[in-house]
């Protein structure tokens, strides 16, 4: 039950404050490097199947690294302000 609970706050608080129009859900900002790989990668890979394989893979391998990094890095330099 608390779960449910949980998520009805959740979509609410949702519902009343959303996302702000001046910052863009981080899914957009994925949206946009998946697009400019598959764009990049597909002028350099071969267009056989095997290029289109490696090119998901670079992809699938890219983005959550990335994301993983970049995440660190403001994590990082959040924590790095505030030492003394």
């Amino acid at each position: 039950m608390l779960i449910f609970f949980a998520v009805l706050g959740g979509f609410i608080l949702d519902a009343i404050f959303g996302d702000p129009l001046w910052l863009p859900h981080p899914v957009v900002y994925m949206g946009k490097v998946i697009s400019f790989l598959d764009r990049s990668l597909r002028k350099i890979l071969p267009k056989t199947p095997r290029g289109e394989r490696i090119g998901g893979a670079i992809t699938a391998f890219i983005l959550p690294v990335g994301t993983f990094l970049l995440s660190g890095a403001v994590c990082f330099f959040s924590c790095a302000c505030f030492r003394q």
